[in-house]
């Protein structure tokens, strides 16, 4: 039984399905203070050391300062951890799968799916995946990126 995808997204080129996905709150969980780059770019390095030895891609997020605080006296630089800076305010991650990948495999491997962990930030929308965020998504690397799995990785 084929169970079908949360989402499929497309380029002509490359499709990919979106199996599983979680959905939480950008700055969900910060007790006190404002978000800035160097608490965005713990947050990113965390993403990315959180799932070995599974594969895991950041997409860019955009990192905006409000033009309030870019001036010293509102919440305006800070000596230590700079301008405020806030990310989309929903951080997802997704598991997709799509095409085997080009790498060498044995004569006697077995395919049986090919996978990558994503993670993108957006704003909060109908779709699953934002719409500005699909072109971003499938310009992935999938053939470097992508991991695949055969029958003996069950």
């Amino acid at each position: 039984m084929r169970i079908p995808p949360i989402a499929e997204i497309t380029n002509g080129r490359l499709t990919l399905r979106l199996t599983d996905l979680t959905i939480t709150q950008t700055y969900g969980g910060l007790i006190e203070g404002a978000p800035c780059r160097y608490l965005n770019d713990r947050k990113l390095q965390r993403l990315k050391e959180r799932n070995p030895p599974r594969a895991v891609h950041i997409v860019e997020p955009p990192r905006i300062t409000p033009p309030w605080a870019r001036t010293v006296g509102s919440y305006g630089p800070d000596e230590f951890l700079g301008p405020m800076e806030v990310l989309p305010p929903l951080q997802c991650e997704g598991l997709f799968t799509g095409p085997g990948t080009s790498k060498p495999r044995s004569s006697d491997f077995l395919h049986l799916t090919t996978e990558l962990i994503i993670v993108w930030f957006q704003d909060p929308s109908p779709s699953h995946i934002h719409p500005d965020l699909v072109p971003q998504i499938l310009a992935v690397p999938w053939d470097d990126l992508a991991e695949d799995f055969g029958v003996d990785d069950l």
